[in-house]
């Protein structure tokens, strides 16, 4: 009587190769081995699984919650994901883009990239320190991104509530307040005063929003 056995094995190496062996054994243990060798190369991309993260605007305390896993399958083996990104400067502070990228690759070097663009715009912030003594450290009240919003207003109020201080188009030719009162000759006095800051924040994508910043900053003079 005559017994046939078969094992099959893949072995996976920038190809991938699968050893079929049959062994035939007699009721004597006489064994005769024939062996296959199918060897399949893998010439095709992984692919991205699920729904992908869409070309988007947002704010920059939107960007900080966003998910970065993605899946990827292949028919041939396994996957590993690589996730990378990239910040392009935009034409102002406030406004850059970000690239988020996912490359797939699989067992065989095979790799397929996903790419995500957001148009990132951040509201301005205020620096709440000057110290108005011409040593070129703190000299002007800084308000960092008010440049991408030229049709901005600044107002700035004492202890009592009177405005001191007030101006449109706020870091543009070198208007900025420098610790003086409207009136150029009078330097304010050290103390603590109040801002309200009011510009169109506009996201990039069209929408445009009303925005009025309000705190306070110390003015040290002397």
């Amino acid at each position: 009587m005559l017994f046939l056995r078969k094992a099959h094995r893949w072995i996976v190496s920038g190809k991938l190769c699968s050893y079929t062996n049959w062994t035939a054994t007699d009721n004597c243990g006489n064994e005769t081995i024939h062996q296959q060798t199918i060897t399949i190369r893998d010439t095709i991309n992984p692919e991205f699984i699920g729904n992908l993260p869409e070309d988007a605007y947002m704010t920059c305390d939107q960007l900080q919650d966003l998910p970065t896993n993605i899946d990827a399958t292949d028919g041939c083996g396994t996957v590993s994901i690589v996730y990378t990104e990239e910040e392009i400067s935009g034409d102002c502070s406030a406004h850059y883009t970000l690239l988020r990228t996912w490359t797939a690759t699989d067992t065989c070097g095979n790799s397929t990239s996903y790419t995500q663009r957001i148009e990132i715009a951040c509201k301005v912030e205020v620096f709440n320190a000057v110290s108005a003594d011409g040593d070129g450290i703190n000299d002007v009240l800084e308000i960092q991104g008010i440049e991408c919003y030229p049709d901005n207003s600044v107002e700035i109020f004492n202890r009592w509530g009177e405005l001191v201080y007030a101006t449109k188009n706020y870091n543009s030719k070198g208007n900025v307040f420098s610790g003086y009162s409207n009136k150029k000759e009078n330097k304010l006095v050290s103390g603590t005063y109040y801002y309200i800051i009011r510009y169109e924040f506009n996201s990039g994508n069209g929408n445009i929003t009303p925005v009025e910043q309000s705190g306070f900053i110390h003015l040290q003079t002397n």
